[in-house]
């Protein structure tokens, strides 16, 4: 990304280059020191990005999915991090985990508003993991472009515990993508499933699902902090 930068900033333009290279280095992004073996990190990617974008330079998407973290305390500005890292590209779908200590219905809210052209699903967790590393008291998110999900539905299960409300929210799901759940080609399509880690219904849940679709489900249950009192 700093060679493309240099490259299209320059356009050939030795002085330019050399420049360019120097404000770069100003910025703390030396370009021998930050290879293709570098590890990825999204905050300073997305900082490359705004430098990019303040020097005139239009970068192309790399990668049709962008993963982002962030540990600020408030809501505002870890939903403001979150944007800005994943600004790179125009998501379809979103899917966050958030610490517990954020407040379930305000993180949702304010990353619905943030990502308003894709579908943002998420919930809590008792610990996040990005890149190889575990964070506390943070929000990871991946956003993902029409390269990699075209599109999303999404149905909400008002009762894990019953068999019906689960058949309901299958069928409200199928309405929604145009075909019943049990007539989707399994090679095309993915479900996610993120589900109340109090609820002790995991393992029903799944086996009722794989009789109503051959979809392969994945994902896993909302977790909480210490005191384990809701998920969200």
């Amino acid at each position: 990304m700093i060679e493309t930068i240099i490259e299209k900033r320059s356009g050939g333009n030795e002085i330019l280059e050399n420049t360019t290279r120097t404000k770069l280095v100003l910025k703390g992004y030396h370009p021998e020191r930050w290879t293709l073996q570098s590890e990825d990190d999204p905050a300073k990617i997305a900082e490359l990005r705004r430098i990019a974008r303040d020097m005139g330079v239009q970068l192309q998407a790399t990668t049709s999915v962008v993963i982002a973290s962030t540990t600020a305390s408030s809501i505002e500005q870890a939903v403001d991090d979150i944007s800005k890292q994943c600004s790179g590209i125009s998501p379809t779908m979103v899917l966050f985990f958030a610490s517990s200590r954020y407040d379930p219905a305000s993180i949702s809210r304010a990353m619905y508003d943030a990502f308003g052209g894709a579908q943002v699903i998420g919930c809590s967790t008792a610990g996040e993991i990005v890149s190889g590393r575990v964070l506390k008291d943070s929000i990871v998110a991946m956003a993902f472009d029409d390269r990699t999900v075209r599109d999303a539905a999404f149905s909400v299960v008002t009762d894990v515990t019953s068999p019906d409300s689960l058949a309901d929210a299958v069928r409200r799901l199928g309405e929604d993508i145009g075909t019943p759940l049990g007539e989707l080609d399994f090679r095309k399509y993915v479900g996610l499933i993120l589900i109340d880690g109090l609820s002790g219904s995991e393992e029903r849940v799944m086996d009722r699902l794989g009789d109503l679709t051959n979809v392969t489900f994945i994902g896993g249950s909302a977790g909480t902090g210490a005191r384990g009192e809701r998920t969200g």
